[in-house]
């Protein structure tokens, strides 16, 4: 069984272009894949793969907006935009399906189209999750 999902304990202030997200509170890791230091999803068998990241935009004050993508081995896969107004509270979330070979690595990071900070707090968390399908 492999599978896990966590979340961004506190949000992060205007993060550069190509910054990894850290997920660091786990919620779930089973068959240890997830390494909550890095940000790192590292298939532990070979597989199909289904992955989910959610991100969260708050403004109060100007426009903010968040390009992310999913990386495997170095390469874009997919990403999800979002662009909040003058005073906002979104959320986008991106699902994609993956064949990996044991030991392939998966993240999410930021874009060069990013501006302002993405927030993770009670009110509605960032958050990344994936699981072996077969």
């Amino acid at each position: 069984m492999v599978g896990f999902y966590a979340i961004m304990s506190k949000g992060m202030t205007n993060p550069g272009t190509h910054q990894t997200l850290i997920f660091d509170k786990v919620q779930l890791n089973a068959g240890n894949g997830y390494q909550p230091h890095s940000g790192v999803f590292i298939a532990p068998a070979t597989g199909m793969y289904a992955f989910t990241w959610t991100m969260r935009l708050h403004t109060a004050h100007g426009p903010e907006h968040h390009s992310t993508q999913l990386i495997v081995d170095n390469n874009m896969y997919s990403a999800v935009y979002l662009s909040v107004g003058n005073s906002g509270n979104e959320n986008v979330s991106g699902t994609c399906v993956v064949l990996l070979n044991k030991g392939d690595d998966v993240f999410v990071r930021t874009t060069s189209a990013n501006g302002g900070g993405i927030e993770s707090d009670g009110s509605g968390v960032t958050a990344f999750g994936g699981w072996l399908i077969k």
